[in-house]
C-alpha cells in the first residue's frame, strides 16, 4: 500500500462470512488510521474478523487488510474514536 492523501477517493468494501457487509465511498482521509476511524464508525454494531478491501481510486491501487471488529467496551474509549 502507498500513501493516501486527503484528495484521493477511496472506494471500501467489507466481506463478513463471505457476504459484503459494508460499502463505502471516503475522500479526505490523510491515514490508514482516519480511513479505519471511518470503518469503525460505519461499521456500527458489526463484529467478526472481516476482510477490508481497499482501493485508491485517484492513484490507481488497492489492498486488502483483514481487521477484527469487536463492540466498544463501556468506559473504554475506542482506539478509533
Amino acid at each position: 500500500m502507498t500513501a493516501i492523501s486527503p484528495l484521493d477517493t477511496l472506494s471500501l468494501s467489507a466481506i463478513l462470512n463471505g457476504q459484503e457487509c459494508l460499502r463505502l465511498t471516503l475522500s479526505g482521509c490523510s491515514s490508514l488510521s482516519d480511513v479505519l476511524r471511518e470503518v469503525r464508525r460505519a461499521a456500527g454494531t458489526l463484529t467478526g474478523l472481516i476482510s477490508l478491501r481497499l482501493r485508491n481510486i485517484t492513484q490507481g491501487w488497492s489492498d486488502r487488510i483483514p481487521l477484527v471488529l469487536r463492540p466498544a467496551r463501556a468506559g473504554i474509549p475506542s482506539l478509533f474514536d
